[in-house]
């Protein structure tokens, strides 16, 4: 057992320094591949950041809050997750209803206060 992790062990590092390799020699200079200096602006890094926080919060907090606290409360953190869908299931309902010629989401609100949705008067 011992053997077959060492050997996918060492195919994964062998294909990601492959990977590497492959992408350095394409264009550009070592400091550019390593860095990436200047090549993103503040919003986009900051999202970046975010990202990478709440992708790390929703992997390790489940485990954590079974763990510490039991089944009980981990079934609290999966309807907690799982609330904003559905509110947004019956409300989207009701957007749909209400002004049937968006398509994105977030201009229901904006029309509805503008009084350019079917029922809707400002």
């Amino acid at each position: 057992m011992i053997y077959t992790t060492i050997a996918a062990l060492a195919a994964a590092l062998l294909l990601f320094t492959w990977l590497g390799l492959r992408a350095r020699l394409a264009s550009g200079d070592l400091d550019d591949y390593v860095t990436a200096r200047n090549s993103q602006g503040a919003r986009a890094l900051g999202l970046s950041f975010l990202a990478s926080g709440m992708g790390g919060w929703i992997l390790f907090a489940p485990p954590e809050v079974g763990a510490l606290v039991g089944p009980v409360a981990l079934a609290g953190y999966a309807v907690g997750a799982a609330l904003p869908f559905l509110v947004f299931a019956f409300s989207a309902r009701q957007s749909v209803a209400t002004c049937p010629v968006d398509v994105a989401s977030g201009s229901s609100p904006r029309r509805a206060t503008a009084g350019q949705c079917a029922g809707m008067s400002h």
